[in-house]
């Protein structure tokens, strides 16, 4: 995978990640987050500096189904929250500071196409693959 300047027009850098599947930029373009695959049942999230490529941390874990494909990535609008849709359903809403899981949303056998935040952070929109969508308030806890 690789990432373009497009004011000079030129490559800006490569991802040499093999399971990558999904990647999004931070909204203050400080960072980079990459989810995908990692083996059977497993997934793979990492947060890294766009300067530069340090890693900042890394999570691997399991999930409920043969596949460990991520479909999307979100960042919140002020970037410190991060929301990831995977093969299984299951919806999980990360911290970028720490890499901690703060939560999972849950309730769908299949797995989420695409996921938004709305411009407050509040909430988020989720897409699911027969083009019904779900939605949720996170501030209710």
């Amino acid at each position: 995978m690789k990432w373009w300047d497009l004011l000079a027009g030129r490559e800006a850098g490569v991802i040499r990640e093999p399971s990558v599947g999904r990647a999004q930029i931070s909204p203050d373009g400080r960072f980079l987050a990459l989810g995908g695959a990692a083996g059977y049942i497993r997934q793979m999230l990492s947060l890294s500096e766009m300067a530069g490529g340090r890693e900042i941390w890394r999570a691997t874990y399991e999930v409920n189904t043969p596949q460990g494909n991520v479909y999307s990535l979100a960042f919140s609008p002020d970037g410190r929250r991060l929301l990831v849709a995977g093969a299984d359903g299951t919806l999980r809403l990360w911290d970028t500071a720490t890499g901690r899981r703060l939560r999972g949303f849950t309730g769908y056998p299949e797995y989420y196409k695409e996921v938004a935040f709305a411009a407050d952070g509040r909430s988020f929109l989720a897409q699911l693959p027969r083009s019904r969508d779900r939605s949720a308030d996170m501030s209710a806890g």
